[in-house]
């Protein structure tokens, strides 16, 4: 059944071009309060304008709204407007991988992961520096140094995504290195094993995984990976 307009309302569904244009009008501080309003509807329009008008200055504000945010349809602003800032946004962003709710993958999944696309991640910063593309690479590969696993788990899965799409190749051996250094953490190389199904110089590496891997689930992604790899291959 599909939602009435109060339904719709309450989780902070705005229409565009219903009017709330004519809040342009609003100074920066004004739109930064309706961030903050008890209206659900007020919280969207005030993500859209400050997008719409490219008010770069209230991007913490934006993060901090989205910390905080339970409505889908605010949510689903927050993220547009974010997105529509692209380089601006990325440190922010960076700063928040795997922060943000509590839907990140913790453990590997045991439903195998049969399609030959790249999931989406779970994490809502990730999906929004799979938006921004290619010139969110560069920071989020420094993350492959870091020792916190919330963040390096979701720098993975995005580099993973961002480069399986664009074909960009990027930090490749970073990921290899990232591997080696986490042989311990099974979540860690498996999404590394993933992210390797959009690198075909990758292929190699992974043959020669297949031959020592242990754990079963680990090595079902890796033979994943390969038939992506191998379609990729016969059809370029």
């Amino acid at each position: 059944m599909k939602s009435n307009a109060t339904n719709l309302a309450s989780r902070g569904y705005v229409q565009y071009n219903n009017g709330s244009e004519k809040l342009h009008i609003y100074s920066l501080s004004e739109k930064l309060n309706l961030l903050k309003s008890t209206i659900a509807t007020e919280r969207t329009i005030g993500a859209r304008l400050l997008g719409a008008d490219k008010e770069i200055e209230s991007i913490p504000n934006l993060i901090h709204a989205l910390k905080n945010e339970q409505k889908i349809y605010c949510k689903i602003e927050l993220s547009n407007t974010l997105a529509l800032f692209g380089k601006y946004a990325i440190p922010a962003l960076i700063n928040v991988l795997g922060v943000i709710g509590n839907n990140q993958l913790k453990a590997i999944s045991e439903k195998s992961f049969n399609k030959d696309c790249y999931p989406l991640p779970r994490d809502i910063a990730g999906r929004i520096l799979i938006r921004i593309g290619i010139e969110a690479l560069p920071k989020l590969a420094q993350l492959l140094k870091t020792k916190d696993y919330n963040k390096l788990s979701e720098a993975t899965d995005t580099i993973g995504h961002i480069n399986f799409y664009s074909k960009q190749n990027y930090a490749y051996n970073s990921l290899l290195k990232c591997y080696s250094e986490n042989i311990n953490h099974d979540v860690i190389r498996w999404k590394i094993i993933r992210a390797f199904s959009g690198y075909t110089e990758s292929i190699k590496t992974l043959t020669d995984f297949l031959l020592t891997e242990k754990n079963i689930l680990i090595k079902n992604e890796i033979e994943r990976s390969m038939r992506i790899l191998n379609k990729r291959i016969n059809h370029e």
